[in-house]
């Protein structure tokens, strides 16, 4: 306002580049991609990792968090940070090697305390994994609590992904390589 003001008083017309537009309206969607990095991920399983968080920048850049995690959970891409080159953070992830023991009731928790912050009307878990939990924890009250929770897990290895979603109401995808992750999530964004 204060650039059209300006240029009214001066008879003459506003500077594109001075005018500036908010959009009040909230995000359609937030997500946070967990990422498996305990010692049954590495190679291809951790490549789908990058991949995926690649595909959540795209569909959802306002609001999307990317956490690892094996015995303890580290976040790469906090919901409220600055944007993040999806290039730096790919590459992050694809630095990534699968080591320890999988806290999945531990990142769990931490997703859903990355989405409270979230002004998205729909929030989603996406979780990147086996689901195969080492720690003794039980995830189910942790996946239950979720207000939405998607699971891709490998192919060759998804039992334990499985019984994770039947006892939480997730809904799951499996692949058979790292290729298949983005559409994997696509598809289960869209059902």
């Amino acid at each position: 306002m204060e650039a059209i003001g300006a240029a009214r008083a001066t008879g003459r017309p506003a500077h594109l580049d001075a005018l500036v537009a908010r959009d009040w309206g909230r995000p359609e969607l937030a997500l946070c991609l967990l990422v498996d990095a305990s010692g049954s991920m590495g190679g291809d399983r951790l490549a789908a990792a990058a991949l995926t968080a690649a595909a959540c920048a795209w569909r959802a850049p306002a609001e999307f968090a990317v956490l690892s995690f094996a015995r303890k959970v580290q976040v790469h891409r906090a919901l409220t940070a600055a944007t993040v080159a999806p290039e730096a953070l790919v590459n992050e992830l694809l630095g990534l090697r699968g080591h320890g023991v999988t806290a999945v009731a531990a990142a769990l928790r931490a997703a859903g305390e990355q989405l409270a912050a979230a002004r998205a009307g729909r929030r989603i878990t996406v979780l990147l994994g086996d689901c195969r939990a080492t720690d003794e924890v039980d995830p189910v009250p942790a996946a239950a609590a979720q207000a939405e929770l998607l699971i891709i897990a490998p192919a060759d290895d998804d039992g334990a992904a499985r019984a994770l979603a039947r006892a939480s109401g997730a809904r799951l995808a499996t692949i058979g390589s790292a290729d298949e992750a983005p559409a994997a999530l696509a598809d289960l964004l869209d059902a």
